[in-house]
């Protein structure tokens, strides 16, 4: 990024590295909470699910719109030569065309609301993760390596390392070598994203291709086909 020095500069790293646990302890919380154990209703565990999330994704845009954190994002105007890292977003579809191909048949959902409700969840999901990996886990490697000749490259890589090793959390509830699978693909997303934000200097470009890339291969696939 042409402007990475002045976006950290005055900001500690160590600060942002707190900041990253903090809002990722939260969001693990979240996610830890056993709403089917109290709730029958799936929808209803979903959507509450679903609602501390949102909040949580609020959270974090207020709390990295301080003063002291303003900054950590890329937000400019979209120019015609970003259409140019569109293309890097193609794996985000990689599943769905996996699952056409083989399917080959799309349905109405069986439960609308589900769906709408798993797009929204998408959404919320790729807000949160984006904010805390390619926003301030990565600024706080560029800020780590800024007087270093390639530390650009290291806050890549090393966000992408993180971003697919939380995965690894899933080790609970999965077979190990479908969380080795996921890790790896996550670290892969992640190089992706961390390229299209790099080169196009605007946060909403990887939020964008991780929303496509949860809802396409994850809401549309168990929604649509069979």
């Amino acid at each position: 990024m042409s402007k990475a020095d002045s976006r950290t500069e005055g900001k500690g790293a160590s600060r942002i590295f707190w900041l990253f646990l903090y809002l990722l302890c939260l969001y693990l919380a979240v996610n830890a909470i056993p709403f089917a154990r109290f709730i029958p209703s799936e929808n209803l565990c979903f959507g509450l699910s679903l609602a501390l999330k949102a909040l949580l994704l609020g959270y974090g845009v207020w709390e990295c719109a301080r003063p002291k954190n303003r900054g950590l994002f890329f937000f400019r105007g979209l120019g015609i030569k970003d259409l140019l890292w569109l293309p890097l977003l193609i794996p985000c579809v990689s599943n769905l065309l996996y699952a056409t191909f083989f399917s080959g048949n799309f349905t109405p959902a069986s439960d609308g609301t589900k769906a709408a409700l798993g797009f929204v969840d998408d959404l919320v999901v790729a807000g949160i993760e984006e904010i805390l990996f390619r926003g301030i886990l990565f600024t706080f490697f560029h800020t780590l390596f800024q007087d270093k000749k390639n530390g650009g490259v290291y806050a890549i890589l090393l966000s992408s390392v993180a971003f697919g090793a939380i995965h690894l959390v899933n080790i609970f509830s999965n077979p190990p070598l479908a969380v080795l699978a996921q890790v790896a693909y996550s670290f892969l997303l992640g190089l992706v994203l961390s390229l299209v934000y790099t080169g196009s200097g605007n946060f909403v470009l990887p939020v964008l291709g991780h929303f496509l890339f949860n809802a396409l291969n994850d809401t549309v696939p168990s929604a649509f086909l069979f």
